[in-house]
């Protein structure tokens, strides 16, 4: 979880380029991790450009094993997407980007087997999504636009998961790293209501209380409060939330025990 200080030495997401070069099927040392906020960006250079679709496929593929899955949990709680590059060496631009949302994955599957041209990859890839717990959240497109769109709905329903994958979209271009969850605060504000997909919350049914939303941002630096906070506050309004009263919002640097401001 973000905020947390641990007694051993953090992993890096370098620790992950092993695993990258055998998904993608390319060597390590022509592969580049750095992570961003909630995003690990991947750029792998090869001439010519690695296959979009049966690269794609591989690393979804590999991302819906359970013993990866569980360390990736585990090392790098905070990382909500992969965004993959493929690059010509000494180009400036990529050939192609694409996204992974890791909430997701067993869509970008299906999305990518529909699309694949490789019969063996595609029935080895439709028996993973036989076996999978994938949820009914509408069609994808080959953009992606419709995970975007079913991420911001959630969001809107309270989920503070969705909700921290929402703002981690602005935030992560500043290196910044978020969390969302909400709290049952004792006021004489209308009795907090059930939400659908909240964590659940310890509160006592006979008091007053109102749903707040706690925002906790964690970065390497302190960032200048008025780059964080307005832009925040006004992607939280455009969600248009009744679920909460109110919303806090701490940012924290890392390695500090404290929140830089609040």
């Amino acid at each position: 979880m973000l905020g947390k200080s641990k007694s051993a030495v953090s992993p890096s997401p370098n620790d992950l380029l092993p695993w990258l070069a055998d998904a993608v099927q390319h060597p390590a040392e022509r592969i580049q991790i750095k992570l961003r906020g909630n995003i690990l960006h991947v750029l792998c250079e090869a001439a010519p450009a690695l296959a979009r679709d049966y690269t794609l496929l591989r690393l979804v593929k590999a991302l819906l094993d359970p013993d990866f899955k569980d360390r990736l949990s585990q090392d790098f709680p905070q990382i909500y997407q992969i965004y993959f590059y493929s690059r010509q060496p000494q180009a400036k631009q990529p050939d192609w980007s694409a996204p992974i949302y890791l909430n997701r994955l067993e869509r970008h599957l299906e999305q990518l087997v529909a699309a694949g041209d490789d019969a063996a990859s595609v029935q080895q890839a439709a028996e993973e999504i036989i076996h999978s717990k994938a949820q009914a959240i509408g069609q994808l497109d080959d953009t992606t636009s419709a995970i975007v769109l079913s991420n911001v709905s959630l969001a809107r329903k309270g989920d503070t998961d969705a909700i921290a994958r929402y703002l981690s979209e602005t935030l992560s271009a500043l290196d910044i790293g978020v969390e969302v969850s909400v709290r049952a605060v004792p006021g004489k504000a209308k009795r907090a209501q059930t939400v659908m997909a909240l964590r659940p919350v310890s509160v006592d049914p006979a008091a007053d209380l109102i749903n707040r939303l706690w925002i906790f941002c964690q970065a390497s630096y302190s960032p200048d409060p008025t780059l964080i906070a307005g832009p925040t506050a006004k992607r939280l309004r455009a969600l248009e939330l009744t679920q909460f009263q109110d919303a806090v919002l701490s940012i924290q640097v890392a390695g500090e025990a404290e929140p830089d401001w609040q």
